[in-house]
């Protein structure tokens, strides 16, 4: 037993190595969520200890108990991954775009691109056996491999339609759904039947389970949830209804995967956040009402995944990983599943601000790297902050409302506003004037509030009556300032927001204004436009800016470069005061709201699902010395200095007293080094580690307590 432990910590060990060796070649880094904030299509178990779960952008992230925690093994490369399958407990394969299969054959440490044959993208996998797998995807594409994802070879489907998923009881009897079809093989796939079953017109087959060689459930992708059930293997087909009712504003909560336990017990998930159950082999589903999303938007679950009798995971949207250990009663978050963060401010590099979804405020004191979580004491989403000083800030959103903090974030209190419009920006120009600017989109109206008590009492400094949403507002002084939005609206004020003079009307939305100087400014909005001045707003000039995407921010960093970000993960950067823009490669399709620059060109955006991804604009990798997590038992921070010679100093913390460990280990696994093993208090330690008469290379840290394992990596290089 003690041997196959080591075998699956030499394949955490290298997998942390090819974290790391990714981030140094890409320069970046999640800040949170944490291990990932894309997308999670796919979840699988191979044991009750050891899952892997993949999505979009490369992104794959592993367990090794049960689930409790998660951390990273990227693949290196960035595909869309769609399915992720065990095949034993060391191979498993990940499929994705452009039928893109990749294979790992050390438990997901490393990860190996094999020929599928196929270019069209793969929605599916499935394992039987020791060695057969089959997966789906684009015009009807089936690939079946023999000897564990080595070779693929196609097979007819009989159709040109897509195909989105595959299930299969045994190595020659599955299943697989699509756009208005399902498809069934009983000789390895060599004949694939349509089953003509009668699926609602314009739907297709998104997820299928196949419990036993009669009970066969699809679910389909109507708005109603429909349900296709056979009980004969596929021969007759019952249709029922999960009665998924439209979400607030009309959008159809769409089914994205079912998982069963047995003919009987299944669950569900859908597109935005709904969990339910059926005990009745489909025929009845019921909304599990211990657990609602406290935001309402698409893409927030993408897969579920029944372990066992009581384990059930679920993952989606920004790295999300749910998991129930009472079958279904309760459910736990165990990374991910963070609310959108719509603004940011930064007074310094290592104190800045985010506000966001259901009065979310969250503030840093350590350049990002741990985020605490401030009472608003509103439950109304916040789209932007700012602060006239160190310790006094403002927070503006949904209803009207304006939060006023001055002791630096403790306390939180409510402004009347005077209005139950919507607030897109707000700007402090002193200690006590300041601006807010929003409207009401559904009747095109906007204005903007002024204050000159330091948000005691707020009055209209601008108001229309069809012009549309005033988005944002920026002042390059006490006097002259400027605000923008719907309908390419552009105002200016020379008198403080005594009068506002509309400069211009571009044919589109702009979401963003900002300035460089007195002189030279920005505008983005939507469809990738971008607009210019250099004459303080006289003439505005378009601008070229290389993307297509609604851009929601732009701003200018302390050197003068102006970062603007948008939608699905778009950044472009300008270094030319906005005459031209190059397209950053973010890593990531979540939209997003806001940037900020530091001194040292760490670029960090923030956006949707709470995404905060640091960049390095020099091309360095970011690493926080020493990143923490609340809640852990143990932390172990990176060791200093790092690369070290000859004698580097290991800092770790145990939140409470008990049995822990402290060693060293080669790249190979094998333990080199114990520093300690015994009890010890709660507490803070550090020791020293001498490299003195052994070779240069990769060593790994792990520290050990009756609860938790963590590693870092240490470089000695003479």
């Amino acid at each position: 037993m003690k041997k196959f432990v080591l075998k699956i910590f030499v394949f955490v060990l290298v997998s942390v190595s090819i974290n790391d060796s990714l981030k140094s070649q890409t320069g970046y880094s999640w800040l949170q969520p944490a291990p990932t904030g894309n997308s999670l299509v796919s979840v699988d178990f191979i044991n009750k200890d050891t899952g892997i779960a993949a999505g979009n952008k490369g992104a794959i992230i592993k367990t090794t108990d049960g689930g409790n925690s998660w951390f990273s093994v990227n693949s290196e490369f960035l595909t869309d991954f769609n399915s992720v399958r065990f095949v034993n407990s060391f191979i498993c394969i990940a499929a994705g775009k452009s039928g893109k299969i990749y294979k790992s054959k050390d438990c997901g440490a490393s990860w190996t691109l094999v020929s599928s044959g196929v270019n069209k993208d793969i929605f599916d996998l499935d394992f039987k056996g020791n060695s057969t797998g089959y997966a789906v995807g684009l015009s009807g594409t089936i690939v079946k491999t023999v000897n564990k994802g080595n070779y693929w070879f196609s097979q007819n489907s009989g159709t040109s339609l897509p195909l989105y998923c595959v299930k299969f009881i045994n190595e020659n009897t599955g299943v697989a759904g699509g756009y208005n079809v399902i498809l069934k093989t009983t000789n390895g796939g060599v004949n694939w039947i349509n089953l003509n079953v009668n699926i609602s017109p314009l739907s297709g087959i998104t997820s299928i389970s196949f419990s036993d060689s009669l009970n066969i459930v699809a679910a389909g992708n109507t708005p109603s949830g429909d349900v296709y059930r056979s009980a004969d293997g596929g021969l007759n087909w019952m249709k029922h209804s999960m009665d998924i009712h439209r979400v607030f504003g009309g959008s159809a909560d769409l089914v994205r995967s079912i998982s069963f336990l047995n003919s009987d017990t299944g669950f569900a998930v859908t597109s935005y956040g709904t969990i339910l159950k059926t005990f009745n082999g489909g025929v009845n589903w019921q909304k599990d009402s211990s657990f609602r999303p406290s935001f309402d938007k698409t893409g927030i679950f993408e897969n579920v995944f029944v372990s066992d009798k009581n384990n059930i995971f679920i993952t989606g949207g920004g790295g999300t990983v749910l998991k129930s250990s009472d079958c279904c009663t309760n459910w736990f978050v165990k990374s991910g599943f963070k609310n959108d963060i719509r603004a940011s401010y930064f007074l310094t590099a290592k104190t800045g601000y985010c506000a966001g979804e259901k009065g979310m405020i969250i503030k840093t004191t350590d350049f990002g790297i741990n985020w605490t979580y401030q009472d608003s004491e509103t439950e109304f989403n916040l789209n932007a902050i700012n602060f006239s000083g160190n310790n006094t800030g403002y927070a503006a959103g949904e209803n009207g409302i304006i939060m006023k903090t001055t002791d630096a974030g403790n306390i939180w209190s409510v402004q009347k506003s005077n209005t139950y419009f919507t607030l897109k920006g707000i700007y402090f120009t002193n200690a006590l004037t300041g601006f807010a600017s929003g409207g009401d989109e559904s009747k095109s109206t906007g204005l903007i509030l002024k204050t000159t008590n330091g948000g005691e009492i707020w009055n209209s400094s601008y108001i229309n009556l069809s012009k549309g949403i005033i988005a944002s507002v920026f002042f390059t002084d006490i006097s002259n300032g400027y605000a923008c939005g719907a309908n390419g609206i552009i105002l200016k004020t020379t008198d403080c927001g005594l009068t506002w003079n509309e400069n211009k009307e571009i044919p589109f939305d702009l979401h963003s204004i900002s300035f460089k100087d007195s002189l030279n400014g920005l505008v983005c909005g939507s469809d990738g436009s971008v607009y210019k001045t250099n004459d303080g707003g006289l003439n505005w000039n378009y601008i070229k800016s290389g993307v297509y995407k609604n851009l929601f921010s732009v701003k200018f960093d302390k050197n003068g470069k102006a970062v603007t970000t948008g939608e699905l993960g778009t950044v472009i950067i300008s270094s030319n005061n906005g005459n031209s823009w190059q397209k950053k490669n973010t890593y990531t399709y979540n939209d997003l709201y806001s940037s900020y620059t530091d001194d040292n060109s760490f670029l960090t955006v923030f956006g949707s699902f709470g995404t905060a991804l640091r960049y390095s604009e020099t091309g360095n990798s970011y690493t926080p010395d020493k990143l923490s997590f609340e809640g852990k038992e143990a932390l172990l921070f990176q060791n200093f200095p790092n690369p070290f010679n000859p004698v580097t100093t290991i800092e770790y913390e145990l939140k409470s007293s008990g049995n822990a460990s402290l060693k060293i280990y080669d790249v190979s696994g094998k333990e080199f080094k114990k520093l300690f093993s015994g009890f010890r208090n709660a507490g803070h330690y550090s020791v020293s580690f001498s490299g003195a008469g052994i070779p240069s290379g990769v060593y790994f840290i792990e520290l050990t307590t009756s609860f938790q394992s963590v590693i870092k990596k240490m470089i000695l290089l003479k």
